[in-house]
């Protein structure tokens, strides 16, 4: 081959070469990308870009403003769901849809020393985006978790100032904030002293086991609710105890529905409540319940009576009570007491544990004529209901027996009484359907019937019965005896005008 025909077969390869460039390019989707922007001292760039390519060269570089690169291709390769085909005449890549390419992290990494950066991103010597990232240490991780869990707290307590001492010191008690923060100072404190990555990283998990609430709500309130005790809350033996007093031994259950039954009698009962709840990483958690108990006396007694409420939970306001091992006692002589106590989570206005009693000297079996596990006025009550029962039970057949007596009087003699002479409805009949195929709807008939001096229930009878409608009272089944024997039908005669009265 001579030199001329060397060059000439070098430009024609040049030419091929051009051609299949000359339409090569690439697209960016929407939203082109997606940049992680805080990471540690040399992490990996979590980055992913939405593209489309034509004709793209597969040596094509991804470069970064850190000095980071990869071909296309290398790129392509580490991406394994990436659909693509190559022409490996002319090295390109083509991409028929737009998908996610994710940088090759053990490639682009963030920079080893701490700080803000300007991270930008090309392609083909073109910029895809430009993002402002942060290069933060272990060490700085560790601060800012601190501190922001010491805000958590400190927000907190400064919400608290809006409840009474009371309320105020039974939350800070039951969300623990003076232990989380204390133990978060204590591990800023070993912080500061750490020398060795080792006790670092002790710090930083035993950090991660420390979780703080994050909000205080109010999640439920209520004024004053009715209340009652329940049997298993009355203990006989508290009761002998606080009020110096005893009790019939063998007893036990009947002395309970005889203090349920005074209670009912003499007690209104009534509690109040509102409910504390906390976000805990985004989980809402009830933390505590305060209660207001009001025992209200019916009437004036002249004995006291004794206010037993479980400790199990709760603390109380104030200082005038009692304890027994498992009870704070009230002595109530006034005709009203209020006491106010919080309660664990656990706790809530159904399950309070409380029962009220005078002493078993203002209690006598006797006089409640106990019979049978009720007292005599629960029997009293008992008879009251069942007369009631019986007289409606009663009404209900008198009125079913009245009912069947209209409704055979309806089926048999309605229509005599409406229609003395039976032509007078044949006659109606006929003239109604007559009406219906001149195209009348059902107010022109009536209309017209009322202008003959028909009366509006031998009208509205008449178009009921023509319509297959139901005419009389609702149909209870009855036996055929019942039933009324079908009467002869007189002659038919047709109208076009309405027929006379």
């Amino acid at each position: 081959m001579g030199e001329k025909s060397f060059k000439i077969y070098v430009v024609f390869l040049f030419a091929i070469l051009l051609l299949g460039f000359v339409n090569s390019e690439y697209n960016l989707g929407s939203p082109a990308y997606n940049l992680e922007t805080e990471y540690s001292p040399e992490q990996g760039i979590d980055a992913s870009i939405l593209m489309q390519f034509t004709n793209e060269s597969n040596s094509t570089l991804f470069e970064d403003s850190l000095g980071n690169f990869l071909t296309l291709i290398e790129l392509i390769n580490v991406n394994s769901e990436f659909e693509y085909s190559v022409d490996s005449t002319y090295g390109t890549i083509d991409s028929s849809m737009f998908q996610n390419l994710y940088l090759d992290k053990t490639t682009f990494k963030a920079p080893n020393i701490e700080g803000n950066y300007s991270y930008q991103l090309n392609f083909s010597g073109e910029e895809i985006f430009t993002e402002e990232i942060i290069v933060i240490s272990s060490s700085q991780d560790i601060n800012n978790s601190i501190n922001e869990k010491l805000q958590n707290i400190e927000e907190i307590e400064l919400d608290l100032e809006q409840y009474d001492e009371f309320t105020k010191t039974n939350l800070i008690s039951a969300l623990n904030l003076n232990f989380l923060k204390q133990k978060l100072l204590n591990l800023s404190s070993e912080y500061a002293t750490a020398t060795t990555q080792q006790e670092r990283d002790n710090i930083f998990q035993e950090l991660e086991t420390i979780i703080v609430p994050e909000e205080l709500f109010i999640t439920k309130t209520a004024g004053a609710l009715v209340t009652f005790p329940s049997l298993k809350n009355i203990d006989l033996i508290a009761l002998e105890t606080a009020s110096n007093s005893s009790y019939e031994p063998g007893e036990e259950e009947k002395y309970k529905i005889v203090i349920m039954d005074w209670f009912v009698n003499y007690i209104d009962a009534k509690v109040g409540f509102n409910e504390f709840s906390a976000y805990y990483n985004g989980t809402l958690e009830t933390s505590l319940n305060i209660f207001n108990l009001s025992i209200n006396k019916k009437e004036i007694l002249e004995y006291p009576i004794y206010l037993f409420i479980e400790k199990t939970g709760k603390t109380i306001e104030g200082q005038n009570y009692q304890e027994q091992s498992n009870y704070y006692i009230f002595e109530i002589n006034e005709n009203s007491k209020e006491i106010r106590f919080s309660a664990t989570k656990e706790i809530n206005f159904t399950n309070i544990g409380f029962f009220v009693a005078p002493g078993f000297s203002q209690l006598s079996l006797e006089d409640f004529k106990y019979v049978e596990g009720k007292t005599s006025k629960q029997q009293e009550e008992q008879k009251k209901w069942t007369i009631f029962i019986l007289i409606m039970i009663l009404l209900l057949i008198f009125g079913f027996i009245v009912y069947l007596i209209l409704q055979t009087w309806y089926r048999r003699r309605y229509e005599d009484y409406l229609f003395p002479n039976k032509n007078d409805l044949f006659n109606l009949a006929n003239y109604i359907t007559n009406s219906k195929k001149r195209g009348l709807d059902n107010e022109q008939i009536r209309e017209n019937l009322i202008k003959a001096k028909w009366s509006s229930e031998q009208i509205r009878y008449s178009i009921r019965k023509y319509s297959g409608r139901r005419t009389g009272m609702y149909e209870i089944a009855m036996r055929k005896t019942l039933e009324k024997k079908q009467q002869d039908v007189p002659p038919k005669t047709y109208f076009q005008n309405p027929p006379k009265k």
